[in-house]
């Protein structure tokens, strides 16, 4: 079965098969009350900025919380195995090595974190918030800004206010991390002069 679209007049002063404009040859809009062809709903278009901006924050919740796990886990399995593997320097050096590591790990995570996932947030929540301003002048847009506002905030420095909470969470690993290479050198040193 095909289907087939009726037939319409043609001519100039046929209407156009493209909804938003009256002539092909004038591009005229349409649309009423001064709006332009490519206006979109704001709501609509805040509706799908909001995902976004849920996404990332999504993104950097996970990152965050399996990082965590997941160097929590690693120094777990690197004391358990150093358990076995009997008494003296080497095991404490093992794990002076492991933690120093795991520190590694961390910074370059945290780093990932400020330098590119939490701005990719910023950006939609920026775009959010300036969709926001124009929805009380008007219910329609001209034009979507979402992926402009977050190239803007990947590209420029972070702002350093509303970041204590994130540092207080990479700062607090760090130090148990540093703690442990720190005990973990003392012990080794220990146990090298017996």
């Amino acid at each position: 079965m095909v289907m087939t679209q009726p037939d319409r007049p043609q001519g100039p002063d046929a209407p156009s098969s493209n909804p938003g404009v009256d002539s092909p040859d004038t591009g005229t809009s349409r649309i009423g009350s001064g709006h332009h062809a490519s206006s979109f709903p704001i709501f609509e278009a805040w509706k799908e900025y909001e995902k976004v901006a849920v996404h990332f924050n999504e993104l950097i919740i996970r990152l965050r919380s399996q990082s965590l796990g997941g160097v929590a886990a690693l120094a777990t399995l690197a004391g358990v195995v150093l358990h076995d593997t009997g008494q003296g320097a080497p095991r404490w050096r093992i794990m002076a090595a492991a933690f120093l590591l795991l520190c590694l790990i961390w910074v370059a995570i945290w780093v990932l974190d400020f330098s590119y996932y939490n701005r990719l947030l910023i950006g939609a929540v920026n775009a959010l918030v300036d969709l926001e301003a124009q929805s009380k002048d008007s219910a329609q847009i001209v034009g979507l800004t979402l992926s402009t506002e977050i190239e803007k905030a990947v590209r420029k420095r972070a702002p350093r206010e509303g970041t204590s909470g994130r540092w207080w969470f990479y700062s607090l690993v760090m130090i148990a991390l540093l703690m442990g290479f720190g005990f973990s050198l003392v012990a080794a040193c220990r146990s090298g002069r017996r």
